[in-house]
């Protein structure tokens, strides 16, 4: 029987193991999609802005 409590200790310890790592994961690939939107952003308003003044005062 102390095996068995063992044995079930160990699988429970490794699923709260797996858990924790998923949910660790789980917020990296939140904070990478943020990043990405941010710079993404940052990067169409630099590239509209670039048009803007192209377009505004012509290619010198």
């Amino acid at each position: 029987m102390d095996q068995i409590t063992i044995a079930n200790e160990t699988i429970q310890h490794g699923i709260s193991s797996i858990q924790y790592q998923s949910n660790q994961l789980s917020e990296t690939q939140v904070a990478i999609k943020n990043d990405i939107a941010y710079k993404q952003a940052a990067f169409l308003y630099t590239v509209d802005t670039c048009k803007r003044v192209v377009k505004k005062d012509g290619f010198r």
